[in-house]
């Protein structure tokens, strides 16, 4: 047998294994991470102590998203959003994931189920999940001390403090 021959066959038996996950069709939970900063905020990276985590979990039956958006240091929080784009473009709004009063590190939790799901952009749920895959969406949080002029200091970014890039775990 050639490498060649055998390294096909190879190939062959590993997709094969690997889709044949113990009797079960279903997919299983698919986690998108991002770690959120100042430095990552675009048009124009922020200075900030503000730092943050987010957790975005699809369900097994790929009808429901929920999330995890965890900030330190982050005052006057008011927003925070999924966006579309890459790292060096400050997109549009594809799903929010918090609107409230100016608060510090608030709990930025919540789920969409694809029934429930509507976006600003006209994206469907297995649009925005399939940007989730290929890395093209980011989450940010917003901040607002209510005083103008805005853009003034750490709390006061209503255009978004801290910005991480959503990648697939």
């Amino acid at each position: 047998m050639t490498r060649t021959n055998w390294f096909v066959l190879t190939s062959i038996a590993v997709a094969i294994g690997a889709g044949c996950g113990g009797g079960s069709t279903e997919p299983g939970t698919e986690t998108f991470a991002a770690t959120l900063d100042g430095a990552q905020e675009r048009p124009t990276p922020v200075t900030t102590p503000a730092a943050g985590t987010g957790t975005f979990t699809l369900s097994a039956d790929g009808n429901t998203l929920t999330w995890n958006v965890t900030t330190t240091g982050a005052n006057n929080v008011v927003a925070s959003h999924i966006h579309v784009g890459g790292v060096n473009v400050a997109g549009p709004i594809v799903l929010p994931l918090f609107a409230g009063t100016a608060a510090s590190n608030p709990a930025i939790t919540g789920s969409v189920t694809r029934a429930a799901f509507t976006s600003p952009l006209g994206v469907t749920f297995d649009g925005l999940i399939a940007l989730l895959r290929t890395g093209d969406t980011y989450v940010n949080v917003h901040t607002d001390n209510g005083v103008a002029p805005t853009n003034t200091g750490p709390g006061d970014f209503p255009g978004g403090e801290i910005r991480g890039k959503i990648t697939l775990q």
